[in-house]
């Protein structure tokens, strides 16, 4: 595991202090958390960016608002469908 000094406004030290104590969790475990989490979404934005083949997101939604209109309009759950609580 790699470590790295990180240097924080005062303010944003004792915000992440607090929270981390109201979630039961220590300060490291709380950024390396919002890290994971930020890493993850700018890798997910990065991927479909690059499946995108560059279309604008406009067209990226009229495609699939096209793709939804193929689809029969049918009730999610059936008649026979039950669940079994006992």
């Amino acid at each position: 595991m790699s470590q790295y000094s990180l240097r924080l406004p005062t303010d944003l030290y004792e915000k992440s202090a607090r929270l981390a104590k109201e979630q039961g969790v220590s300060l490291n475990q709380l950024f390396l958390y919002a890290i994971s989490n930020t890493v993850g979404k700018l890798e997910a934005e990065e991927f479909f960016k690059f499946r995108s083949d560059g279309i604008s997101e406009e067209s990226a939604r009229k495609g699939a608002l096209d793709v939804l209109k193929k689809v029969k309009n049918r009730p999610v759950y059936h008649e026979n469908d039950t669940l079994d609580v006992s």
